[in-house]
């Protein structure tokens, strides 16, 4: 069954984007044309990322580069999930670590919170209420060490809005991200840990919820794509979502695929080599 096919038996696709829309700085041929034709009569599409070291309108940007006629609006991002976890646990107006880049920290901003100063975070940790973990890039050492010491000592909770331990990167490598720290803390300090990206609920609940008003009905049809199986795949799966593997990012082959569902205990209703398959 083509990809095309099987999107228009949906109400509502939730789609991820690094590995499905695009590989490295090169996008999967045919995925402009593929949504404008859905545009015309298919379902509602979201694209859902774990990226936590960008904001919407950055990746929304970097999308329209290589074609993609996508806004920020498209999008739900793991960051963007901070907004009802930091409400949830009493973070809005308090102080926490922010465990990444400058993105990450202005993740924390929009949710209410307040980022502490990667200069001031060594001596103040223990002013903090959380310790935000939401990207690898641009680390600081002295950030990581205040967030040990946070743990360690004031047994601060982790808000991790990445899971995922390593993302493809370029030419077949991988690159370490946020959810690899988050482990470590959880592993070798006890932190006690709030995942919030995939395959966890709280971004498939925050996606759903910007659609509710134009979804028909309280139970929609909901098909959730990816490219890896212990990420997407798996929270489509618990939700009781159909899903759908593509064989174009993490996972390359319907042997990889097949060891992996094994392994996990997962399988996708559909699988195909790409998203446009």
């Amino acid at each position: 069954m083509r990809s095309l096919d099987i999107f228009r038996r949906y109400d509502v696709v939730l789609c991820d984007i690094d590995g499905v829309l695009h590989s490295g700085d090169q996008g999967v041929a045919g995925v402009p044309e593929l949504l404008a034709a859905l545009r015309q009569d298919g379902p509602r599409f979201l694209f859902l990322t774990n990226n936590g070291s960008a904001l919407p309108e950055q990746i929304a940007a970097g999308l329209r580069g290589l074609g993609l006629d996508l806004s920020a609006g498209d999008l739900v991002t793991a960051g963007e999930t901070l907004a009802g976890a930091c409400r949830e646990h009493g973070l809005v107006g308090q102080p926490v670590i922010n465990v990444g880049n400058e993105p990450a920290g202005e993740y924390i901003r929009r949710a209410g919170a307040l980022p502490l100063a990667p200069a001031q975070a060594r001596r103040h940790y223990g002013e903090a209420r959380a310790i935000v973990v939401g990207s690898t890039r641009g680390l600081d050492k002295d950030v990581l060490d205040a967030a040990c010491n946070a743990v360690r000592r004031h047994a601060l909770p982790v808000l991790c809005t990445n899971p995922d331990v390593f993302a493809p990167g370029r030419d077949g490598e991988i690159t370490l991200v946020a959810g690899g720290l988050a482990n470590l803390l959880e592993r070798e300090l006890g932190a006690k840990v709030i995942r919030l990206g995939k395959p966890y609920r709280p971004i498939f609940d925050l996606a759903l919820e910007r659609l509710r008003g134009s979804l028909p009905g309280p139970s929609p049809r909901v098909l959730v794509v990816d490219d890896n199986l212990d990420s997407g795949i798996r929270g489509g799966h618990d939700l009781g979502f159909d899903t759908l593997l593509v064989l174009s990012g993490w996972v390359r082959s319907h042997a990889d695929a097949e060891a992996a569902a094994s392994r996990l205990g997962i399988r996708p209703t559909y699988i195909l080599e790409s998203v446009v398959d």
